[in-house]
């Protein structure tokens, strides 16, 4: 009777060892995602964390077999999550833009989407931009408040060959455009197309063909994540996405979808 129960203890040991190591296998395959509320590319719809980027995330990981948990937070505590996760557990971030201090302590993913800064001026003007700042010289040009374009743009505004003025919301600079209180709004180029068809002003706006300047999103995970070993099977899954059209089968969505998006002004405020 004594050897049973002993017998008993030991099994029940060894099965409550087994399901441990099961949770904690399955804790180190699944990726907790951060990322920012920034439509179309991530935000919440009918309580759901839904957006370009978001979807094409999802994807990658239904196709590398990743489980993954996704939230939205500010960016600076995104940022601070992922690099301190072994006490947030949030293991990488996107969309993620790389700089020279960020590369030493993050390893990156191949890019998951491209973001071209744009202009936007008024369909009735003539304004070109060659690629080169001094081209709009003398122009005044809408931009979001706290928001870093380019050192050439930076630099044009320093040394006044470009006037800006500030705005807290992307719906509030279309309006400045519109009403001609500045010549030219600097943007990403899908949000300023998601922003411009849900004001239904596509009549009165356009794109300059020149971007100027072409940011690259990626998924970034602190190089001391041992997590960052999902790398390699993430970058194939964007691949496979890219080739069988699943990829682009999402960017037209959100092309169709921008109109019909519920307008609210504060959905636009820029919250990078």
């Amino acid at each position: 009777m004594k050897r049973m129960s002993i017998k008993r203890y030991i099994i029940l040991g060894l099965l409550l060892s087994f399901i441990a190591i099961l949770v904690s296998f399955k804790h180190e395959a699944k990726i907790k995602f951060a990322t920012v509320e920034f439509p179309p590319y991530s935000y919440i719809e009918n309580g759901e964390i839904t957006g370009l980027e978001v979807e094409i995330v999802k994807k990658i990981c239904e196709i590398a077999d990743i489980d993954y948990d996704i939230s939205l937070m500010p960016f600076s505590r995104a940022y601070r999550s992922v690099l301190n996760f072994k006490r947030t557990e949030y293991d990488a971030l996107f969309n993620f833009y790389k700089t020279p201090k960020r590369l030493n302590v993050f390893k990156y993913t191949e890019p998951i989407i491209e973001n071209p800064i744009v202009f936007f001026v008024r369909k009735k003007d003539d304004i070109k931009f060659d690629g080169e700042i001094a081209s709009i010289k003398g122009k005044k040009v809408g931009v979001m408040r706290g928001y870093v374009y380019s050192q050439e743009f930076s630099r044009a505004v320093k040394e006044d060959i470009i006037e800006v003025e500030k705005a807290n919301s992307h719906i509030i600079n279309f309006k400045k455009l519109i009403s001609g209180r500045i010549d030219i709004y600097a943007v990403e180029k899908f949000v300023g197309c998601f922003v411009v068809n849900d004001m239904n002003i596509q009549n009165k706006v356009k794109t300059l063909t020149t971007p100027l300047k072409i940011q690259q999103g990626y998924i970034g995970f602190s190089k001391y994540n041992p997590k960052k070993r999902f790398i390699n099977r993430i970058n194939s899954a964007l691949k496979k996405m890219k080739k069988n059209g699943s990829y682009k089968k999402i960017y037209n969505k959100y092309l169709d979808i921008n109109s019909k998006m519920k307008k609210n002004e504060n959905f636009y405020r820029f919250k990078k």
